[in-house]
């Protein structure tokens, strides 16, 4: 009290002087406030000479929201407090500035000193920044930053006099995400007469914009969808989306960029002109792709494209470093008429490929020419068959993946594959294969992976059964973690051979309901049965939660006293009853806790209560770790004799279950406490006499 009336009495003093006032902070420095219209104070100047300054949260009883400083060149190092909400800076040597997480709007920061600023997710709006030295800058999460580098000096060059972009020696950029911006909006070409393309110091064009020559590096951290030419012409800059999947984008969005990695969602159909600098591209969603897709591709490594529909011929023939492929045919064509492997890659000869000669059942050769670099071929799921002499001579080839789909392997479709170290057969059931099939591969050290409990049928089919080496591979496993232990049971769970079809089913214990199977942070489905077909291992989560209002409670009073019965929960090993004297549960009257385990019935009582006034109770069921397993919530009046329970409104739900309050179940009706479990979850209690 005499602290709130001591707080107004000097606000007021403030006030009356004309609004402005001095204080000095922990280190002795006096600083000059202005009180604001809110009754809040803004830092004005600095009366020192002090190099390092702490700003303090409280000015002769104001709170401090606001700091503006301007010419205070002799600060290096500037500490402001969590209090503040906006800030504007002109202190040429300042070197150190950490923004607290309070700040919400950034006018100004202008420094010849500064190299680093990282602002918090807070700052929703940032004006000028005028750091000609700043090398790293972190942006936030939510603030538009169109413009935010467009601050600019005169400066005569060669007699001449240009606007030179004043943050000009910027090397990395963090920002939370560009939303419907270019890349080259955060640095929007100045206007005047003073502007000189042909002369820019330390700059360059890119897109429309104008970016130092600096820059080497922009990190986007939240970012999947792009806009038309968002990062176009950006070569030379890298750019890390964080392994964010791409979701959507224009036609222009990265072509001539600098990504190295480009990871397309599953629902992509459809990519746009990809960059020259990507090294990896996986796009599993897409169907079609058009020719001169990869044009100029050159140091493309890894390549994923398994949900193709068609293949056009020639259309890997720029991809010279290409090392691993996915595809679903081994060559163009579809899954009705398909042709052999190197006609997609075309008969034109480059350093980087070698002449493969090729064979069609017609008796007819074809000389193609594949990256040397080639290691690994998939082909995906969907593919049904490698024709005659589909993958003939392809000896870069080291390790090849044949889908569970397969279900032939032609005359000569691997003829001459010398390189073959390993070839992985995802199908349980060896595909159809001829004698010649494999001619020219190195049988005898070749290592056929093949799934669990399968060597003995590939042991006897033909073409198949002329490998020395057969590894089975391990069966496949569903792993099922339960966000609570003992909330449930999960029926289903065994090894698996690849293609098997599971089904998991999750039962819930009393006091407890699924909400759904998880996997990677990803629900799945809300079902309590989950079937898939397994092509892998897979790890999933099954969340059970506790039912809130669960409990058979039962409170009998007797002379101020509340007893509450109940039925226990399994696992828990604490019990608490708070009593509240409101209906929002915010004036705890008191609370009551029992740390017992018996099978039987748990009580736990209060007392002090007033007759004839209502109460509202919490009661929680708590597991050795302190996690809520089961809670009920109610009121009741305090009225001695009598005893409450809970009011179950009726519904359409049957009994599934009847029990005392000893937890006895019982098949038919019986004299007392009846507490019957209906098929919708819900309780009700019934007192027979």
């Amino acid at each position: 009290m005499w602290l709130c009336v001591l707080l107004l009495l000097t606000v007021n003093e403030a006030k009356g002087q004309n609004s402005y006032f001095w204080a000095t902070n922990e280190d002795g420095v006096e600083i000059d406030y202005r009180l604001l219209s809110d009754g809040t104070a803004e830092a004005r100047y600095i009366y020192t000479r002090a190099e390092v300054v702490n700003i303090p949260s409280i000015a002769r009883g104001c709170l401090v929201t606001s700091v503006n400083l301007v010419g205070h060149d002799f600060i290096t190092s500037l500490t402001i407090p969590n209090s503040v909400k906006r800030i504007s800076l002109r202190c040429y040597n300042l070197k150190n500035l950490v923004i607290p997480n309070s700040v919400e709007t950034v006018e100004t920061i202008a420094s010849d000193s500064i190299t680093t600023l990282e602002f918090p997710n807070s700052v929703t709006s940032i004006g000028s920044l005028e750091c000609p030295a700043l090398k790293r800058i972190h942006l936030p999460d939510s603030s538009s930053c169109a413009g935010i580098f467009s601050t600019y000096r005169s400066e005569n060059i060669n007699g001449i006099t240009h606007d030179v972009l004043k943050n000009n020696s910027l090397e990395e950029i963090s920002i939370g995400s560009l939303n419907d911006l270019r890349l080259s909006d955060l640095f929007p070409l100045p206007s005047g007469l003073g502007f000189s393309i042909t002369k820019w110091w330390k700059a360059k064009l890119v897109n429309g914009g104008i970016v130092p020559q600096t820059l080497k590096k922009v990190t986007i951290r939240n970012q999947s969808c792009f806009a038309d030419s968002a990062l176009l012409n950006t070569a030379g800059i890298e750019i890390d989306l964080c392994g964010n999947p791409i979701e959507s984008f224009g036609e222009y969005s990265f072509y001539n960029s600098a990504l190295k990695e480009l990871v397309f969602v599953d629902t992509v159909e459809a990519l746009p002109r990809l960059t020259t600098e990507a090294q990896k591209v996986v796009a599993r969603g897409v169907k079609k792709i058009k020719q001169g897709t990869f044009e100029k591709m050159t140091r493309l490594k890894h390549l994923e494209l398994p949900g193709l529909e068609k293949l056009e011929p020639d259309v890997f023939q720029d991809l010279d470093s290409l090392e691993y492929l996915e595809i679903p045919l081994p060559g163009p064509g579809t899954l009705a008429n398909v042709g052999v492997f190197g006609d997609l890659f075309g008969r034109r000869n480059t350093g980087n490929k070698r002449a493969i000669m090729q064979y069609f059942e017609d008796g007819d050769t074809e000389t193609y020419y594949l990256p040397v670099s080639l290691k690994d071929l998939v082909l995906s799921e969907g593919c049904e068959m490698i024709p005659y002499g589909g993958l003939s001579n392809c000896n870069m080839i080291e390790r090849l993946t044949l889908p569970t789909t397969l279900y032939m392997v032609g005359d000569k479709a691997l003829y001459g594959c010398a390189r073959l170290q390993d070839i992985y057969c995802k199908g349980a059931d060896p595909a159809v294969a001829y004698s010649g099939s494999f001619e020219g591969l190195r049988t005898s050290s070749c290592v056929l992976h093949i799934p669990y409990n399968t060597e003995d049928l590939y042991r006897r089919s033909t073409g198949w059964k002329d490998f020395y080496y057969f590894e089975e591979e391990a069966p496949l496993s569903v792993n099922v973690t339960k966000t609570i232990e003992n909330g449930g049971v999960i029926y289903g769970l065994r090894e698996y051979q690849l293609g098997d079809e599971a089904e998991l089913q999750a039962v819930a214990h009393f006091g407890y309901v699924f909400e759904g199977w998880m996997e990677d942070g990803r629900l799945l489905t809300s079902d309590d049965t989950y079937r898939f077909t397994v092509t892998e291992s897979r790890n999933l989560i099954a969340a059970f939660v506790p039912i809130m209002d669960y409990g058979e409670v039962e409170i009998t009073f007797s002379e101020g006293s509340a007893t509450f019965a109940y039925l226990p929960v399994e696992h828990a090993t604490e019990y608490v009853v708070d009593i509240y004297r409101d209906e929002s549960m915010t004036d705890l009257f008191q609370s009551a806790s029992s740390s017992t385990m018996r099978r039987t019935a748990e009580e736990l009582t209060v007392s002090g209560l007033t007759e004839g006034t209502q109460y509202y109770y919490k009661l929680t069921a708590y597991s050795e770790t302190g996690t809520t397993l089961a809670q009920a919530i109610g009121s009741f009046i305090a009225a001695s004799g009598l005893s409450v329970g809970e009011v179950i409104k009726e519904t359409s739900a049957e009994e599934t279950g009847r029990y005392d309050i000893g937890g006895q179940r019982h098949d038919t009706p019986f004299k007392g406490l009846n507490l019957i479990r209906m098929s919708d979850g819900a309780v009700k209690k019934i007192l027979i006499k």
